[in-house]
C-alpha cells in the first residue's frame, strides 16, 4: 500500500495546486477532519466535505499558494509530507516561502484526517497581521470549530 498512498497524496496536491477542489474532495472520506495550524485566518477544525471545501476557499480568500513537496513518507495508514508553501498574500502582495508539514491519515483509500503545520509567524507577517492575535470568541464558524475553544 506504500506506493498507492504516496501516489494518492501526490494526486491530491496536483489537484489543489490546479485549483481543482472537486479533485481534492473526491479522495476525502465523507467524515474528513481537517485540522489547521493555529493563529491564521483559516485556523481551526473543519468537518466533512463541506468543511474541507470551506477550508480551501478560506485559504484562497487570503493567499495565492502552491505546495512544493520535498519529501513524502509513508507510515502505513498515514503519509507525512514535508515541503514549502509558496505564494503571496492578497492583502499585502507580500510573497512567502515557508516550511510546512502535512500529516494525512488514510483508511480504505480515502483521507480521513488532514493536519497541517506551518510557520504561522511567517504567514501572519506576509498577511500583515499582528504577530499575536487574541483568541476569538466567535462560535458561529459553521462546520468547523476554532482552536481557541
Amino acid at each position: 500500500m506504500t506506493q498507492a498512498n504516496i501516489e494518492l497524496i501526490r494526486t491530491i496536491y496536483d489537484a489543489f495546486d490546479s485549483g481543482d477542489h472537486d479533485g481534492v474532495l473526491e479522495h476525502m472520506d465523507d467524515g474528513i477532519e481537517v485540522i489547521a495550524t493555529e493563529g491564521l485566518p483559516w485556523s481551526g477544525r473543519y468537518y466533512g466535505h463541506e468543511g474541507a471545501a470551506d477550508f480551501m476557499r478560506t485559504i484562497e480568500d487570503y493567499v495565492q499558494v502552491s505546495v512544493e513537496t520535498e519529501e513524502l513518507i509513508d507510515s502505513g495508514s498515514s503519509v507525512a509530507q514535508m515541503g514549502r508553501l509558496i505564494g503571496h498574500a492578497h492583502s499585502t502582495g507580500q510573497p512567502f516561502n515557508t516550511p510546512e508539514i502535512h500529516i494525512w491519515t488514510l483508511r480504505q483509500g480515502k483521507v480521513v484526517t488532514f493536519q497541517n503545520y506551518v510557520d504561522s509567524r511567517a504567514q501572519r507577517e506576509a498577511l500583515g497581521l499582528p504577530l499575536v492575535d487574541p483568541p476569538s470568541d466567535d462560535t458561529s464558524a459553521g462546520p468547523r470549530e476554532t482552536f481557541w475553544g
